[in-house]
């Protein structure tokens, strides 16, 4: 801090019997000594919010030094020395306590909350001490509403700011600001208002006449505490993020677990989640109840592709554990599905016999040159699955005398499903510029989906493409690899599925 910017370095005092005598004894001042411009402070028509009233003034005195002057009656004294709080118990009390001790008591009370708040979010009280310290000891700005209301707020401070101290409804619900000021025309007719809009970061300066605008769709966001000056503005949209983000996020996670379900053939979805399953899924997620797995998932914290995964593999175990060994295909959950638009033109040899029923499995979507296994399916003949699918290691353990020999021979023009995952950096346009690489080499993208790490850095996409064979989805990955922070392009072969 540079010295000259001190202006308190030497201080004076003037105790007065009354207010209009602190005027007065203003006006003596000034006559003797000249003002330093912008330094005179009215704290007896505008007093800070913990009461304190005076005049100050920076003049010049002998030598040109600068010195403070504060103007206080014996009142004011009183109440700056030995605390609002000893002022208000005994002075200003009751039914007939005047409007500045009521005010007074206001402001307590919002001390008060202000550090309910911070303690209920675990802060120390050195932290209470530094989110209050700047609206009470800063330096304020002054600042009207329409009907001529003044508010008092730190210098710094913003329209989310003054909305808060107008009211909680009115800065929930802020959707921006008009400042109302008075500009001259050069005509007879005087000075006329201009309003203009303002964001929320806006900076307000003393003076100026300050109208929110609301809207009820409008609400509190995390944005908004790097726009709040005040600790009373944070502290209230940290209070209503706390309510109501939970349920968004809720709400946001059951939307997105109940399309991975469809997506993998659920056609009831999350209807079909019992009350032994989430209790099951709850386990499996170390004691999080079900509401708060949503939640978890609404906010990024847990991929709802991997709770689709442990959802439908306990459903598998469910049925297999109800039906023993008559393991009825058509009711098996979507991992083990083997109709698809894929399977019905596949030639492929099984035990050495060519022409039977075959078609492609979903969950492993095997392709040409992969090492295969075949599950005989009663009445949709063998299902091929990959050597290494999961669900083959399940028949393996029961179901060993159904799993059949097959061999890719000879193939007809036939178009494969080939999920593949891409990692890259994220970044605006990202899903758009993979979409149009594959687009151009003549692929079609049957699905695609993204999840980005807690970091908001690194991007996992999956995807699943439609392909002539692997030589196709060799260029494709080729090509994937040079687009813009792309780093990473591999097919997927479902191991993270595994638990």
């Amino acid at each position: 801090l540079d010295i000259s910017q001190i202006h308190d370095l030497l201080a004076f005092r003037i105790l007065v019997e009354t207010t209009p005598d602190c005027y007065v004894a203003l006006g003596h001042v000034h006559s003797l000594w000249k003002p330093k411009e912008g330094r005179i402070k009215d704290f007896i028509a505008n007093p800070k919010p913990n009461g304190y009233s005076a005049l100050h003034t920076t003049v010049f005195c002998l030598d040109d030094r600068l010195a403070e002057i504060q103007i206080r009656t014996f009142a004011m004294h009183e109440m700056a020395e030995y605390g609002v709080a000893m002022h208000w118990h005994y002075k200003d009390v009751g039914d007939r306590a005047s409007a500045s001790a009521k005010e007074l008591l206001s402001w307590l009370r919002q001390l008060a909350d202000w550090q309910r708040d911070l303690r209920s979010s675990n802060a120390s009280d050195a932290e209470f001490v530094e989110a209050v310290k700047d609206d009470i000891f800063e330096e304020q700005i002054f600042v009207f509403t329409p009907r001529g209301e003044v508010k008092d707020l730190p210098v710094g401070s913003t329209p989310l700011d003054f909305a808060y101290r107008v009211h909680s409804k009115v800065g929930d619900r802020c959707a921006g600001a008009r400042i109302i000021t008075e500009s001259t025309n050069g005509t007879t007719e005087g000075d006329r208002l201009v309003t203009r809009m303002v964001p929320l970061d806006y900076e307000l300066k003393s003076g100026e006449i300050v109208d929110i605008v609301t809207n009820r769709t409008a609400h509190p966001t995390h944005d908004w505490l790097n726009f709040a000056r005040t600790a009373a503005a944070r502290s209230k949209i940290r209070r209503y993020l706390k309510t109501h983000e939970r349920d968004i996020n809720r709400q946001i996670g059951r939307e997105r677990l109940d399309r991975e379900l469809k997506s993998r053939g659920l056609a009831r979805s999350i209807e079909v989640l019992t009350e032994d399953l989430e209790h099951w899924l709850s386990n499996e997620y170390n004691g999080k109840s079900f509401e708060d797995l949503l939640a978890a998932i609404g906010s990024d914290e847990i991929r709802q592709h991997a709770v689709a995964v442990k959802l439908v593999d306990r459903l598998h175990q469910v049925r297999e554990q109800r039906e023993g060994k008559e393991i009825k295909e058509e009711d098996e959950a979507p991992p083990l599905a083997t109709v698809s638009k894929q399977g019905t033109s596949a030639h492929l040899q099984v035990d050495g016999v060519s022409g039977l029923l075959t078609s492609l499995a979903n969950c492993c979507c095997p392709l040409p040159g992969d090492e295969i296994v075949g599950f005989i399916s009663r009445g949709k003949g063998a299902v091929v699955h990959r050597a290494d699918c999961q669900n083959i290691d399940r028949y393996r353990q029961r179901e060993r005398e159904r799993l059949v020999s097959v061999s890719w021979v000879s193939m007809g023009k036939q178009r494969y499903l080939a999920p593949i995952l891409i990692i890259a950096r994220d970044r605006s346009g990202l899903i758009r510029d993979i979409a149009s690489i594959v687009s151009e080499v003549g692929v079609n993208m049957t699905s695609v989906s993204t999840n980005v790490s807690g970091d908001k850095e690194k991007a996992h996409i999956s995807a699943t493409l439609e392909i002539d064979g692997l030589e196709q989805l060799q260029r494709v990955f080729v090509k994937l690899e040079k687009v813009k922070d792309v780093s990473h392009v591999e097919r997927d072969l479902g191991k993270r599925r595994k638990k």
